[in-house]
């Protein structure tokens, strides 16, 4: 599944990604999990992101639920201009019952 691909190309950083909210993002995204801004795309964003983050001193847990979500409402894989703010309210709605921060 992808899912656990996704948590396999991984599982050498330490996460707070879970494979609940994998599932959970993935469910409710009506591009296809094979698009370019899939969930191929979010696991090279998790771990270029955790790859920078721990040279910056960046606040992983941050950069981590930001590669997960960043497309995660996007309509299309061309210009949506409004999916950063439609998954950033995604996020919101999730946060306390499927991640913390």
């Amino acid at each position: 599944m992808i899912n656990d691909k996704f948590l396999e190309k991984n599982s050498d950083v330490p996460s707070v990604i879970s494979k609940t909210l994998i599932q959970t993002i993935v469910k409710q995204s009506i591009l296809p999990q094979h698009s370019v801004h899939g969930i191929s795309h979010w696991a090279r964003v998790f771990k270029n992101g955790c790859t920078l983050a721990r040279l910056n001193n960046a606040k992983i847990e941050v950069v981590q639920l930001f590669a997960v979500f960043h497309d995660a409402k996007r309509d299309n894989d061309d210009k949506d201009f409004e999916h950063g703010q439609h998954s950033a309210e995604y996020a919101a709605s999730l946060r306390g019952t499927l991640f913390n921060l």
